[in-house]
């Protein structure tokens, strides 16, 4: 199995592989041996399959154009990692203008029983909450909860002020709140 320091011999000889003039055999090899990975990082931030299957399919042929800039001495999944993100926010900000923004009316307290929820919770019930916020605070939330990122770097990220990255994390933990609540009637 490959580990996230990238010190794995199929690994290191699958993108020397790739590095080659279009090896397609090797870049097929890469995209089965990463696909579930990236899928799993899409998946987070699109809120449908098929543009998930999009932004996986497109952060490969990134991958494919670009691996001559990938350094070697790191880890290549944290690299691919981060294409994977950067092409979701650049999804998320080609439809930021088009979004409509869900403005919460109050906030929901948590539940005395909240810990015994929480542990019973599959990756399928928190997929299908985060996927019932609206874009920008999933973005948000996935971007600052998830990949620990800062405030300041998600207002880059995403072209908006520190401010709004925070409210939207605000507004983004509220309505999981309120969509876990009425899920498991809490």
């Amino acid at each position: 199995m490959i580990d996230e320091k990238g010190d794995s011999s199929r690994e290191s000889k699958l993108i020397e592989e790739c590095s080659k003039a279009e090896n397609r055999q090797a870049q097929e090899a890469l995209y089965k041996e990463y696909y579930s990975y990236a899928m799993s990082i899409a998946i987070r931030y699109i809120n449908n399959r098929e543009e998930a299957v999009e932004i996986t399919n497109d952060s490969f042929m990134k991958v494919f154009k670009s691996l001559h800039t990938f350094d070697r001495s790191k880890s290549f999944k944290s690299w691919f990692r981060r294409i994977i993100i950067n092409l979701a926010i650049d999804r998320y900000r080609s439809k930021k203008a088009n979004e409509e923004r869900i403005l919460l009316q109050d906030m929901s307290p948590v539940p005395d029983n909240y810990e015994e929820i929480i542990s019973s919770l599959t990756v399928k019930d928190i997929l299908s909450l985060l996927h019932r916020l609206p874009h920008n605070q999933r973005m948000v939330f996935n971007l600052y909860e998830i990949e620990n990122y800062s405030h300041s770097e998600i207002s880059d990220m995403l072209g908006i002020t520190e401010s709004s990255s925070r409210s939207c994390l605000t507004r983004a933990k509220a309505r999981l709140r309120e969509l876990f609540s009425k899920k498991f009637k809490v």
